[in-house]
């Protein structure tokens, strides 16, 4: 499946699932396209829109901390463990996520790593995508981690 039709499918299964406010759709669609660009073709081969959409939603949700913040969840899906990473970009974030996991027991399958601008107002809050300083964003799936 190529970047285009899978950001398609997402944005189309974010609107169907309410995943985002209205108000911050528009914001949303540029923060999508920012990443989906970037995204190995095996990673988006393997998750259904409807999984990227709400992975992306969380995602987006997540970046809307502020610009200082270091920002790690771990959730768990089935027998998958979820760790995504906002921060601002720095060297090494995705081995050590991976060395850490590794260290935990676990096999790391897929996920991705991105980098993106983004700008925030004076309360901090996100008002756009490709301006002002770039932060990582990074999603791992792995197995092998207990009670997350």
């Amino acid at each position: 499946m190529s970047a285009g039709i899978h950001l398609s499918e997402i944005l189309k299964s974010s609107q169907e699932d309410a995943l985002i406010t209205k108000g911050k759709q528009a914001l949303f669609e540029s923060f999508v396209h920012a990443i989906v660009t970037h995204i190995r073709s095996n990673y988006l081969k393997r998750q259904s829109a409807s999984r990227s959409a709400m992975r992306m939603a969380a995602l987006f949700q997540q970046t809307c901390t502020p610009d200082d913040a270091i920002d790690v969840k771990v959730s768990q899906e089935g027998a998958l463990v979820i760790v995504t990473s906002v921060m601002g970009d720095h060297p090494f974030i995705v081995d050590t996520i991976h060395a850490t996991l590794r260290d935990a027991g676990a096999k790391s399958n897929t996920g991705f790593n991105s980098t993106i601008q983004v700008q925030r107002d004076d309360k901090q809050d996100l008002v756009a995508i490709d301006e002002g300083p770039t932060i990582s964003l990074v999603l791992v799936e792995a197995e092998g981690l207990q009670d997350c």
